[in-house]
């Protein structure tokens, strides 16, 4: 195996150090435009586009160059078993690519932590782990794509997206993931790694191990398609929702400029004030609020989820950098990286070897601007000449920021997990004393159905109009305009309208739910586990409680059945074991829909196939029809 080994390291060692010496200069490049280990989208993304999309071409590369005929037949005459040739091809792939990502990674980082001032910590080195768990995935995937029978493996391609999309809430599951399913692949290709490239998989754990991520992708796949057998059509048909939007539907109201939006809702009002505030918003300027929940930064977080690298003081000439090691801003200047103390929760530490435990941020901070650190409960402004910390707002309870603040001309808004408050941009920017909001709104209704928010300046205050697809409750669109007064009074309800017409029918809008329950459930429940505080990402209980339409409840159990019953044929039509045909029966009465595109994927689609076989290439062997 270890001859083997080597001599298959030595086929493309010349390639890998080519791609080496191009992947370090590449770093280097990047080093000279800015820190190397300051977060930025196009790095992050060419990244992993350039690691994992070489590392799948190259696995699809290296079995498709050894299962040609010849080279099969020579391969697997080796006095070795399957197993020790398989290992010894793949553990020299992984020490190729290791060579590609794990070497000038790990060259940057440590040149970084032992040649500059920046700060490096451990997560940086886990990233580097991150990196070459992920690059071994997609190789594995490849591998699996040139050895498998079925080309439907190119749709394992989705496995990446429970793996970068979201911000994992530890490093538990953000290693976990992509673990479990390298270990997973592995065991395909193991099993598919054999004289009879042809064959298709059988045993029940290989048929799941194939079924359920290629379900997955399938789920992807048949809501991309309503766009060719709905959308297009009603575009060219000049029906869409979208260019001809029905009164009465949350769509129609994207026809009115801004200044308009809050008189529609308001045209059936009885409130005394609904008539003058239509006159005031006409003339006021509105503004849009992002009502987006963030995902607070953790410690050990990647360092690519940093949003904002180190504060950087001009006056001063000094860059604050935060330590997920020490919790503290550690500080250095800006011209020749030589240390200039610390800032921590209860201020500025001008002595490393003083500080306290009492003195490190208990939370990892949001680094605001040029002068501003957020916790989850405390926005905290610096003044670095001064070397002071102030407290600007604190929260109490179980209250929490759910976002940075917004900074606009005249004002700041804050938003919490129970209310909004717009703040006087003077009383934030300027000086050091506590701030108090001048309006305080408190959600009305739960956080995440918030979707659309617009402010407008009237004279009594501001008036704020909320509106979305699932204001009211789950698919029930609605909007209502709320009035603020100045002073932090409550704030009062003037209307709500409730929108009882939809731009689209049920079972388009809930198409993902209607094709596959079970894996509508699994992939909300999955990714609202790895990360929580994502709104989007709903959790078990929250899809428990929302209520769907009758006829999307009865389409989908009919699809569930209907999955079952064809695939039973087809499995009947295969003749193939009983273990084979009741799993495959069960995934697709389970799984509905894509389960049985699934099917269609992994078993032979033709009467006979060509199987290869050691003692002629040329033996044609009879394989079971799929009934198509």
């Amino acid at each position: 195996m270890f001859e083997l080994l080597k001599s298959e390291y030595a086929r493309y060692k010349n390639w890998s150090y080519l791609a080496f010496v191009i992947v370090l200069g590449a770093f280097g490049f990047i080093a000279k435009l800015k820190p190397f280990l300051q977060e930025h989208p196009l790095q992050t993304a060419a990244t992993n586009m350039v690691f994992i999309g070489g590392a799948f071409i190259f696995g699809v590369l290296q079995m498709a160059l050894h299962r040609r005929a010849n080279h099969w037949t020579y391969l697997i005459h080796r006095p070795l078993s399957t197993l020790h040739i398989y290992s010894g091809l793949t553990l020299a792939g992984l020490l190729l690519i290791s060579s590609v990502v794990v070497v000038p990674m790990m060259i940057m980082v440590v040149g970084t932590d032992v040649f500059s001032a920046s700060v490096v910590d451990s997560r940086h080195y886990v990233y580097i782990l991150f990196l070459m768990l992920t690059a071994t995935l997609a190789y594995l995937v490849g591998q699996l794509a040139a050895l498998s029978a079925s080309k439907g493996i190119l749709t394992f391609a989705m496995l990446f997206v429970p793996i970068l999309a979201p911000r994992h809430v530890n490093n538990i599951a953000l290693l976990l993931p992509v673990t479990l399913l390298i270990a997973g692949v592995l065991y395909l290709n193991v099993k598919s790694f054999k004289p009879d490239l042809s064959r298709y998989l059988q045993n029940p754990l290989s048929i799941l191990l194939l079924a359920v991520p290629m379900s997955l992708s399938f789920v992807f796949i048949l809501l991309m398609s309503t766009t060719l057998f709905y959308h297009v059509p009603k575009f060219i048909a000049g029906t869409h929702s979208d260019n001809n939007p029905q009164n009465g539907t949350m769509r129609y109201i994207w026809q009115f400029e801004s200044k308009d939006r809050p008189s529609y809702i308001l045209e059936n009002s009885d409130h005394p004030l609904a008539k003058n505030l239509m006159g005031q918003t006409e003339l006021a300027e509105a503004t849009y609020l992002d009502f987006d929940v963030w995902t607070f930064p953790r410690r050990g977080q990647m360092h690519v989820e940093d949003r904002i690298y180190a504060l950087v003081d001009s006056e001063t000439n000094t860059t604050w950098q935060f330590s997920h090691a020490s919790m503290l801003l550690e500080g250095r200047q800006s011209t020749n990286g030589e240390s200039i103390g610390a800032l921590g929760e209860n201020g500025f530490v001008e002595d490393l070897g003083s500080i306290e435990d009492s003195d490190r941020f208990t939370q990892v901070p949001y680094l605001i601007g040029k002068e501003f650190v957020m916790t989850q409960e405390t926005l905290y402004k610096v003044n670095f000449e001064e070397r002071s910390l102030d407290i600007k707002f604190a929260l109490r309870g179980d209250e929490v920021f759910i976002s940075p603040p917004q900074f606009r001309k005249e004002d700041v808004v804050i938003s919490t997990n129970k209310r909004l408050m717009l703040f006087a941009y003077k009383d934030i920017m300027d000086g050091y004393d506590l701030a108090q909001p001048d309006y305080v709104i408190d959600h009305p209704v739960a956080l995440e159905n918030l979707r659309y928010v617009f402010t407008y300046r009237v004279a009594a205050g501001y008036m704020l109009l909320y509106f979305g697809n699932d204001y009211f409750g789950f698919d029930k669109p609605g909007a209502e305009i709320i009035l603020a007064s100045l002073g932090g009074e409550k704030a009062e309800s003037i209307h709500q309208r409730r929108f009882e017409l939809y731009g689209h029918p049920a079972w388009i809008r809930h198409f993902n739910y209607l094709i596959s329950p079970a894996l509508y459930y699994a992939q909300f429940s999955l990714l609202n586990a790895l990360e929580p505080q994502d709104l989007t990402f709903a959790s078990f209980e929250r899809i428990r409680a929302r209520e769907y339409p009758q006829r999307v409840i009865v389409i989908s159990i009919i699809l569930q059945i209907l999955s079952g019953l064809i695939t039973l044929l087809l499995v009947r039509a295969h003749k193939q074991g009983k273990a084979h045909a009741i799993t495959w029966v069960i995934l697709a009465t389970g799984l509905g829909l894509p389960a049985l595109c699934s099917f269609i994927l992994l078993n032979p689609w033709h009467p006979t196939s060509h199987v290869f076989s050691l003692q002629s290439k040329d033996i044609n062997t009879q394989t079971p029809a799929l009934a198509l």
